[in-house]
């Protein structure tokens, strides 16, 4: 029988089972073997606990707001959009303090948070910002100025009345009135005029409805004695028909001689 040999300069059965067989079956190789393997399932367990965190976050168990002068701890959580009991992390954190940095209510912001297997708890640190100027409702005549200001504070927290003069809340503002006179089924826009002394700084702002005229029809002057109404009445009869506004009877009350109330 012939046996074939393979070519002298074949080395490939050598070099596969000499050395390769030598160190795969060595107590150090094994032991290496044992502890890469080790190793490599530590870090595949570790990668998949940080995704699950990072991906639902921690229980959030509480929040504590610290260097509030005016406003209280409730206001600034609500405005914040976190909730006990929701899961949160570090995304929803920096969400939070955003948006209560973007209202102009606070000239400084920042938290911190620490977490354990049972969930979160979160500090909020805040300076408020009092630099602050009223706000004017010029022809809401739906509704008192008491009746506006508990409105708007109930679908904005932190509203009491002022607003920044840098900062969106009275954006905010502009936009929960355009939803009040929406769920009043009442046309119009909201819109808003800061006022001020020209090249001064922005004293107030005034919110008016656009785009629904509102008319004078009638003035009356109840408790005006009658020597006054005929004056008062011929100062009347320049508004009859013009659109009303809270600044426009300001003026005429400025100019009418008896400096009598509209």
């Amino acid at each position: 029988m012939t046996q074939l040999l393979p070519p002298a300069n074949d080395k490939r059965i050598s070099n596969e089972i000499c050395f390769p067989a030598l160190l795969y079956n060595s107590p150090v190789s094994r032991f290496l073997r044992r502890s890469l393997v080790a190793l490599l399932i530590l870090c595949i367990e570790l990668c998949a606990q940080d995704s699950t965190k990072s991906k639902l976050g921690y229980k959030l168990l509480s929040i504590h707001v610290t260097g509030l002068n005016h406003f209280k701890e409730d206001q600034v959580i609500a405005a914040s959009g976190l909730k006990l009991g929701d899961l949160a992390g570090e995304k929803q954190f920096e969400q939070a303090a955003q948006k209560l940095g973007e209202t102009g209510l606070f000239s400084n912001l920042s938290y911190k948070y620490q977490y354990s297997t049972a969930g979160c708890n979160l500090d909020l640190q805040v300076a408020e910002n009092d630099q602050l100027v009223p706000i004017t409702f010029d022809n809401f005549v739906w509704f008192s100025d008491d009746e506006l200001l508990g409105l708007l504070h109930s679908k904005l927290p932190l509203f009491e009345g002022r607003v920044p003069a840098s900062g969106n809340l009275a954006d905010q503002v502009a936009e929960a009135l355009k939803r009040i006179l929406d769920e009043r089924k009442i046309f119009g826009e909201a819109e808003y005029h800061p006022a001020g002394a020209l090249n001064g700084p922005i004293t107030s702002y005034l919110y008016q409805v656009n785009l629904h005229p509102i008319l004078v029809r009638n003035v009356e002057f109840p408790g005006a004695a009658n020597g006054e109404l005929p004056a008062l009445q011929a100062a009347a009869k320049t508004l009859s028909g013009q659109d009303y506004t809270r600044t426009k009877m300001r003026v005429q009350e400025e100019r009418n001689p008896f400096n009598t109330s509209w």
